[in-house]
């Protein structure tokens, strides 16, 4: 009896020291700026969830480390089970699962699955100690160490007690389906019950404390994305490929507390904020970037868990002013240091491509690009603070419609041809209003010299197969997504709207 209380003791308290850090982390999150990720189609999302959380597609990209997670991730869904089990037999000797809990097969998938978690662990060390590739760089090994471990103990102790079992005769499963187990108990036959009983209580207790002490340190650790990945999965963007994330400008009633961008960790919104919280640190994307392959100081992964501290510095106090009332709560927010340069440097931010290749890399869909061009729209609009190189192209953009400050009449050169070309003759939109194509010629293929060819040997294609179509010519300004991608989203939307009206 009195281990019985002691255990449920422990099991309460461990549910709430981790239910106190959840809700902390909830209200964290809810200190982000508002995003409206409702999903619109469960049809795609649960086949997300089917594909990457449980099929682990994304991490089996990288076939040794993906199979080494995999073994580990899969095997924890199997072997939920044992846990139950396990903290079961402490309450009742020869507890066993309801309806499934004597089923042979059962106890099979949980050797096979014990084993194959062990055999992740030896992946999982010899990657990190012998390999120990440079995407881990910056990440917290030692902590990952402290999981590894612990799992390894937990592993240890739930076949130990499961050996022991049988020698007492406790075992819910035929042993005839739990070849390893069954082996594991063979040291044990000679021992007396009165020891058998004591390894049982030792094995299961130590079992039952290591699970209760994983489950409250992976929500102060990196390993939160246990918790969080199936969800920041499920809240993925259900933009095209590459777009961004939208941002409304009301220039008619912007006054000076109008937030423009991401200056403080408040300004991200609550997704970007799960997006710092299910990290795994793992490199991936850091891998990935083109910066950082060239030397750049900029990693996508070094980033993230950049803007995570800062997050987790903040987050405490900004909770209390919240409670205090709106007053305190914004005058905490005036206190909180700039993301640029504070938190993460100017020129990591500059640093980026937009390519996207972290977020294709990134196995729990963290979206890095949509964070970075946050930040960008911050110093370009609100700070004035950019490089020295973009200006010349932001005030040609804003100026004459195109990066290079070309003329709106050069738009139509490129149907000219070369030397031993024709001149295409194309009509315009507003001459053609029933074309069937609108030709978007864009500033590359209106002023480079080699898109110019491309352009042309394209357009006549079209006429060649007797596509009716038109092009907007000199009315036809650029399309506005270099200057969206540096962050000067007023300039984007200026342009946008010059081309659809």
């Amino acid at each position: 009896m009195p281990e019985r209380l002691a255990i449920t003791g422990l099991m309460l308290l461990a549910a709430l020291v981790w239910a106190r850090r959840v809700a902390r982390l909830y209200g964290f999150l809810r200190l982000g700026a508002p995003d409206d990720r409702k999903p619109r189609q469960w049809g795609p999302k649960l086949r997300q969830q089917a594909v990457v959380v449980l099929g682990q597609r994304k991490l089996l990209q990288w076939i040794v480390p993906g199979v080494m997670h995999a073994l580990i991730f899969w095997g924890f869904l199997v072997l939920l089970t044992t846990i139950v089990e396990a903290f079961g037999a402490i309450y009742q000797d020869g507890f066993h699962l309801p309806l499934i809990g004597r089923w042979g097969p059962l106890g099979l998938l949980q050797d096979i699955f014990i084993v194959a978690v062990l055999a992740g662990l030896v992946m999982a060390v010899a990657i990190r100690k012998v390999q120990r590739p440079g995407r881990f760089k910056g990440s917290h090994l030692r902590e990952a160490d402290l999981i590894l471990g612990a799992i390894a103990g937990i592993m240890a102790t739930v076949l130990l007690s499961r050996a022991v079992q049988i020698a007492l005769g406790l075992f819910p499963y035929d042993t005839r389906w739990t070849p390893v187990s069954n082996a594991v108990a063979a040291p044990f036959d000679g021992l007396s019950p009165a020891s058998l009983s004591a390894l049982d209580t030792l094995f299961l207790w130590v079992h039952a404390l290591l699970i209760l002490g994983f489950l409250v340190y992976l929500t102060y650790s990196k390993h939160l994305h246990i918790v969080t990945a199936a969800i920041n999965v499920l809240f993925t963007s259900e933009r095209p490929k590459g777009a961004l994330r939208p941002m409304h400008l009301d220039v008619e009633n912007m006054s000076e507390d109008t937030v423009l961008g991401a200056g403080v960790v408040t300004d991200l919104t609550w997704k970007q904020l799960l997006d710092l919280y299910t990290c795994t640190e793992c490199g991936r994307c850091q891998s990935q970037c083109p910066a950082w392959a060239t030397g750049k100081p900029l990693s996508p992964k070094l980033l993230i868990m950049d803007l995570r501290d800062d997050l987790f510095a903040a987050g405490p106090a900004l909770l209390a002013a919240k409670k205090e009332g709106p007053e305190a709560l914004a005058a905490a927010v005036a206190g909180l240091p700039a993301l640029n340069p504070s938190v993460v440097e100017d020129e990591v931010v500059w640093d980026c491509t937009t390519c996207g290749a972290c977020v294709q890399a990134c196995p729990v869909n963290i979206e890095h690009i949509d964070t970075i061009v946050d930040m960008r729209r911050n110093l370009v609009m609100s700070e004035s603070r950019f490089p020295k190189e973009m200006q010349g192209a932001l005030q040609n953009l804003e100026t004459s419609g195109n990066p290079w400050g070309q003329p709106a009449g050069a738009r139509l050169d490129w149907t000219k041809g070369g030397r031993e070309q024709t001149p295409l003759e194309i009509p315009h939109i507003s001459e053609a209003k029933d074309a069937e194509v609108l030709l978007w010629v864009g500033c590359a293929g209106a002023f480079d010299d080699r898109n110019k060819k491309v352009v042309y040997d394209f357009a006549r294609l079209l006429q060649v197969a007797g596509v009716s179509f038109a092009i907007l010519g000199s009315d036809e300004v650029c399309n506005g997504d270099p200057a969206r991608r540096v962050g000067a989203e007023y300039i984007y939307q200026m342009l946008a709207e010059q081309n659809i009206t």
